[in-house]
């Protein structure tokens, strides 16, 4: 995984699931993303639950013709929006790939706490002994569930190495890993090399 930017831009308004009160259409998004992408800001955090896919499509729809590297993208799984079989894991990151037309992501989380040492586990699984491991993390969890997660993901074997992504630390959880206060850049990159203490 190369350096990551040091801004995320999210696309959860882009689901125009009325959580905002917007009606955002790709015509009035265009420009935002054009802009952006302009100023070097290319790592873009969308998640099926934004709009059951609209996110994805708006987004995809505007990556389409950018070379690969141009951009970063990160997505998530979210439980509740599983099929409830037992391959939801796999399921939903392949639907995510198909509705963004992508091979890979660059970074993919858990969205949420629900049954997450479970759904931890089986992304882990899904990614095991896979060339296209992207740094894999943990959405709105507390630093305990932050290290349960990172437990989970040592003790299960990969041909590349699964990293622990942990999304704008705080400085409570600097303190949990032992760090001086950094941005989400450089500790994505720390946890890339090193793993939590026990």
């Amino acid at each position: 995984m190369r350096n990551l930017p040091k801004i995320a831009l999210g696309a959860w308004a882009w689901g125009n699931d009325g959580t905002f009160g917007n009606d955002f259409t790709a015509d009035t998004l265009k420009p935002i993303f054009d802009a952006a992408m302009a100023s070097g800001l290319n790592l873009w955090d969308t998640a099926y639950a934004y709009g059951m896919g609209t996110s994805e499509k708006v987004l995809a729809g505007f990556i389409k013709d950018l070379p690969r590297e141009s951009y970063l993208i990160s997505d998530k799984f979210t439980p509740q929006c599983a099929n409830g079989q037992p391959t939801a894991m796999a399921d939903m990151i392949d639907m995510q790939l198909r509705l963004m037309s992508l091979d890979r992501f660059d970074i993919y989380w858990i969205h949420n706490v629900w049954d997450a040492p479970h759904w931890t586990e089986e992304l882990a699984k899904y990614y095991e002994g896979r060339d296209d491991v992207p740094l894999l993390g943990v959405s709105n969890h507390n630093l305990s569930e932050i290290k349960q997660a990172n437990d989970i993901l040592k003790e299960i074997p990969h041909n590349t190495a699964a990293h622990l992504a942990v999304p704008f630390p705080t400085s409570a959880a600097c303190r949990f890993l032992d760090l001086p206060p950094v941005n989400l850049r450089n500790l994505q990159l720390h946890l890339s090399k090193n793993s939590l203490a026990s």
